[in-house]
């Protein structure tokens, strides 16, 4: 039965987002935040801010590659390889996936799952839970956002960026952290994933993976 009703919510979100299409001569399309062709890379840098705002550049480096395209059960999917090197974003991490592809201003994965909108900015489209045992460690639940300040990265300063923000409700273990949590995903139109944060879970360190460089191919 919940599953129905996750079906039932996919379905009317993505109706919703074709009505905004037919309001503009241009449909809206997710890979015009996340350009998917082959050959398409993104290269980042990670950040390390302690709870005093002190910065530190570390020396891992992570990457996205569009690496190839595939049919899966009648449509066409992106074959995504992700390298990463970054251990710290292991607690709440919202963008897996191997395989994407647009569906009416979603970025959907092979199961169904959404990895992003640029159409949807009420609904929860993303949530991770991280347990331990029997005890609920935290939940993480990611929703929609457009950005009205510029986002600055190594790679270059963006303006028109949309942010997959995540909630993080921890469990009565992490009480002495201070609230509220955010985890970020930044998506700058024509460019992709510039930015993301998230913090460690044991002392509220934040950690950064910035763009540094990219390709798109037209």
């Amino acid at each position: 039965m919940k599953k129905v009703f996750l079906l039932i919510g996919i379905i009317l979100a993505i109706i919703a987002c074709k009505k905004s299409d037919n309001s503009n001569d241009n449909p809206i399309s997710s890979t015009s935040y996340f350009p998917l062709a082959k050959g398409n890379y993104w290269i980042y840098k990670e950040y390390e801010i302690d709870t005093n705002s002190v910065e530190a550049q570390l020396e891992t480096i992570d990457s996205i590659n569009v690496t190839n395209d595939t049919i899966i059960n009648g449509k066409k999917y992106y074959v995504i390889y992700h390298d990463r090197n970054t251990s710290s974003f292991g607690n709440f991490v919202l963008d897996e996936y191997k395989y994407v592809r647009d569906s009416s201003g979603y970025l959907v994965k092979i199961d169904g799952g959404i990895v992003f909108s640029v159409c949807n900015f009420t609904d929860a489209l993303v949530k991770r839970v991280s347990s331990f045992g029997q005890d609920t460690l935290s939940i993480v639940t990611g929703k929609m956002e457009k950005v009205t300040e510029q986002i600055n990265v190594p790679a270059g300063s963006f303006n028109d960026v949309l942010n997959l923000k995540g909630t993080v409700v921890l469990g009565r273990q992490f009480s002495y952290l201070k609230r509220p949590h955010y985890v970020n995903n930044y998506y700058a139109k024509n460019v992709g994933l510039i930015l993301k944060s998230t913090f460690e879970l044991y002392d509220g360190t934040v950690f950064e993976v910035r763009l540094l460089r990219y390709k798109i191919n037209n």
